[in-house]
């Protein structure tokens, strides 16, 4: 299984070119997303008064047809052994990439789709397909 980042699923819904002809290699791929992305993104959408009605479907429309993978016991656990660990190293992310990786990893997939390297790349288990 393959997560999506917040910033691909951004460059997708926006039809850049590097991000569209990557979902095509992935396209027989099992994909998925976490509600904290989903979150992120909605966050945005709604903080643009003036583009919110006209994104808001195409938005909703991309998520209904997506793994949105849910936050429960397994990924909790997952995202506070990562922040933990990056704690003790003196490295630590944002908490969102923390919980998104520990979502993702807890449910099996161990790849993601980000242009975020530099904070992915700290995650261990965590592969980064990046664009």
């Amino acid at each position: 299984m393959i997560g999506l980042d917040t910033d691909f699923i951004i460059d997708f819904l926006r039809n850049k070119k590097e991000a569209v002809d990557l979902a095509d290699n992935f396209r027989n791929e099992m994909i998925a997303t976490t509600q904290i992305n989903f979150f992120e993104i909605l966050t945005g959408l709604y903080r643009k008064e003036a583009l919110r009605i006209r994104e808001e479907k195409s938005t909703m429309d991309f998520f209904n047809n997506l793994n949105v993978l849910d936050l429960d016991r397994n990924g909790t656990v997952k995202s506070a052994e990562i922040a933990g660990n990056l704690m003790l190293k003196g490295s630590m992310i944002e908490p969102n990439d923390c919980l998104i990786a520990g979502i993702l990893l807890a449910n099996g997939c161990n790849t993601i789709i980000t242009r975020n390297i530099r904070h992915y790349s700290k995650i261990k288990g965590l592969k980064i397909q990046s664009y």
